[in-house]
């Protein structure tokens, strides 16, 4: 049924050339019969579609003689049928004179120029005659897609006008109003900059004082009236260049004496997971951690340190177990030994490093051992002698700074020349980073 109980019709609606007969009409919907049944009781035809709305209601009854019918006792009447189809039609479209039978109907709707159709635009719900689609999606749709005449980009004929305000190849005129107009927008900025003979410019001689400036078309008349202006800051800029280049040249051997100093600089230790260091020491997992093997200087004596970051407690009477650091430095056998003077006198600065991100704030904690009366002999491979601080940074001073960041601590090994060594080596102290 549809809606409000009407019963659905299921007839033709199309203008038939020649009247028909009264029975080729439905007696419910009282158009040409589609798909035409009849009753078997009484010889009444109806739609199809006609007869299904009365056999869904309660008692449903014949509507020309009002007997009970039922769908048993109805049947398609296939030559009805063949006969309305046979009939000759119009073409629904009003300005189409097309005729021809019912059964073709349909397929002349496919092809008939005057049916309306959507425009497959997408974003266009406006239906056209199918004679006028293209020059519809072509010309007059505002979805068509068109092509910019300035770039690359396509896009719908409607945006047109916003695609115009931001295209980067659209002709626009000069900011300065030199008289060009044709200048592509992403361009206007070079035009402007390097181009434009009214943009006001500073002069090619502003970096050696001079300060004038005027419109990029004055340039010549500028140049010619303060040639000789031009020529005195010349001069001028020439004599303070000759000034900086004695100081430069002064500041380049400043950098190369710490360059070289640089190159023999001391040994500095990064030690990682220092947390886990101590906890390994504090357990007697690991009691010492030694460096790699390093020289002094370069072609000098070679050195690795030891350090105990929970003390050195052997003969430890004193109380003081778990409360330091102790490192020690212990000499090996190198390959430069035989040309180096022996015993080893020189003194030995540990400095544990401060990290903090002020350098003006860092307060690195340093301590000096000076070798004992008869130095450090020639090592063996039997006997490396060793030299060291046994209280080198006690714990309470360990976590008062940055001396550890990112649980890494850094060591710095430096020495100190003994006065009465009779040459002088490469490397000559200890400089701070």
């Amino acid at each position: 049924m549809a809606a409000g109980g009407v019963p659905d019709l299921g007839g033709y609606e199309y203008e038939f050339v020649e009247e028909i007969p009264d029975d080729w009409e439905c007696l419910v919907c009282q158009l040409p019969l589609k798909d035409p049944v009849q009753i078997e009781k009484c010889g009444h035809r109806l739609c199809e579609i006609c007869v299904g709305s009365i056999l869904r209601s309660g008692t449903p009854l014949c509507p020309a003689d009002r007997e009970p019918i039922s769908r048993e006792r109805i049947f398609s009447d296939v030559a009805c049928h063949r006969k309305i189809l046979n009939a000759q039609v119009k073409c629904p479209n009003e300005e189409c004179s097309w005729i021809g039978e019912l059964r073709h109907v349909k397929k002349h709707g496919q092809e008939c120029p005057y049916q309306p159709v959507p425009c497959v635009n997408e974003g266009c719900n406006e239906e056209v005659l199918r004679k006028d689609i293209i020059s519809h999606m072509e010309t007059t749709c505002p979805w068509s897609v068109i092509q910019c005449s300035f770039c690359p980009d396509r896009f719908p004929k409607l945006e047109k006008k916003a695609h115009c305000e931001a295209c980067p190849r659209y002709p626009v005129e000069c900011s300065n109003k030199c008289g060009v107009n044709d200048i592509p927008r992403e361009e206007v900025g070079n035009h402007t900059e390097n181009l434009c003979p009214l943009t006001v410019i500073e002069c090619e001689y502003s970096a050696i004082g001079c300060r004038v400036k005027f419109q990029r078309r004055d340039s010549k008349d500028h140049f010619d009236a303060l040639k000789d202006t031009h020529l005195h800051l010349a001069c001028k800029k020439l004599i303070d260049m000759s000034k900086t280049v004695q100081e430069q040249a002064q500041t380049i051997a400043r950098l190369e004496e710490k360059l070289e100093r640089l190159h023999n600089s001391p040994f500095i230790w990064k030690i990682s997971n220092f947390a886990s260091v101590m906890k390994a020491a504090e357990t007697k997992e690991r009691l010492v951690i030694i460096s790699d093997p390093f020289y002094s200087n370069h072609n000098g004596y070679k050195f690795e340190a030891e350090l105990y970051p929970n003390g050195y407690h052997i003969d430890d009477d004193t109380g003081n177990k778990g409360k330091f650091m102790s490192i020690y430095l212990r000499i090996l056998v190198g390959e430069y030994d035989g040309l180096l003077i022996w015993p080893f006198f020189d003194s030995v600065v540990f400095t544990l490093l401060d990290q903090n991100a002020s350098v003006e704030k860092r307060r690195h904690l340093r301590q000096e051992v000076q070798q004992t009366p008869n130095g450090l002999a020639r090592p063996t491979e039997a006997s490396e002698e060793a030299c060291g601080s046994w209280e080198f940074v006690y714990h309470n001073d360990l976590y008062k700074r940055s001396y550890i960041k990112d649980d890494t601590i850094f060591i710095k090994v430096a020495f100190v020349e003994h006065k009465d060594r009779k040459f002088s080596r490469i490397f000559h102290g200890d400089y701070d980073l």
